[in-house]
């Protein structure tokens, strides 16, 4: 009889949103050395809306700097939590028109 500890998954996201990050600070060693005094970042997005996307490896982690790494260079960042990518912009086909572009002339 050996007990079994059950495995709790934590599925929730660990990807912090940085919104409207300053062009200044829109470097992603500058970033990764921020955030890394929180935790382990597995990846750092830069895409050009001009946010930031901070993965960590865990959630207490992101936790921590989601609640603390709120100011870099004196500049405030603007932390919220992010599930990743936004979602594709292609519509699914279900999706279309009534009476959509069938038999439409070019």
């Amino acid at each position: 009889g050996g007990g079994q500890f059950p495995t709790r998954i934590d599925n929730r996201t660990k990807s912090l949103l940085v919104c409207d990050l300053h062009e200044d600070l829109r470097s992603e060693g500058l970033l990764r050395c921020h955030f890394e005094s929180f935790g382990k970042v597995e990846s750092i997005e830069l895409p050009p809306e001009g946010n930031a996307i901070i993965k960590f490896v865990n959630r207490r982690e992101a936790e921590q700097a989601l609640q603390h790494a709120t100011l870099l260079n004196g500049k405030t960042l603007s932390l919220a939590w992010t599930g990743g990518p936004p979602p594709s912009p292609a519509s699914p086909a279900w999706a279309s028109s009534p009476g959509g572009a069938a038999g439409s002339k070019l």
